[in-house]
């Protein structure tokens, strides 16, 4: 049976529209962390923000979601520090920093981590390279004496 393109689409994962907030906020490193109320943003903040974006010519870009203290607090990402400064001043947001990188150290620590939990794992003697889970449960291939007819 052939499938169209459009119905084939339909049973794949979505593709993903949106660039993740992890992402966004390391390409825009400059973040105003704004507490929003307990069902996001009202309509009209939401509005104004959106106002100062068209205004400058520049797309929205959400970070995280944050929750601080029982607050939810919306993370908005700039590339630049005036832009974050103005956005400051006018929604009365707090200034954030991304999650820092690993350092070379941190991660060279957590590849002697690594490698020592596998030569751990490898060194076990219960341990069994090639397990099948169904083995017990499916049914032995016939042998070919069998299916050959003379």
């Amino acid at each position: 049976m052939l499938v169209s393109a459009s119905h084939r689409t339909a049973y794949c994962a979505r593709p993903r529209r949106h660039a993740a907030p992890g992402a966004i906020e390391r390409k825009y490193p400059h973040i105003v962390q704004l507490a929003v109320g307990t069902h996001g943003l009202d309509v009209g903040l939401s509005r104004r923000i959106m106002h100062f974006h068209n205004s400058r010519h520049i797309n929205p870009r959400h970070g995280h979601i944050v929750l601080k203290e029982g607050q939810t607090h919306y993370r908005w990402c700039f590339s630049d520090s005036t832009t974050t400064q103005a956005f400051v001043e006018q929604f009365d947001g707090e200034i954030s920093q991304p999650k820092a990188a690993r350092t070379d150290q941190e991660k060279k620590n957590d590849r002697e981590l690594d490698r020592s939990y596998e030569s751990t794992i490898k060194g076990r003697p219960d341990a069994k390279q090639n397990s099948d889970p169904w083995a017990d449960v499916r049914p032995a291939p016939p042998s070919t004496a069998k299916n050959k007819q003379k």
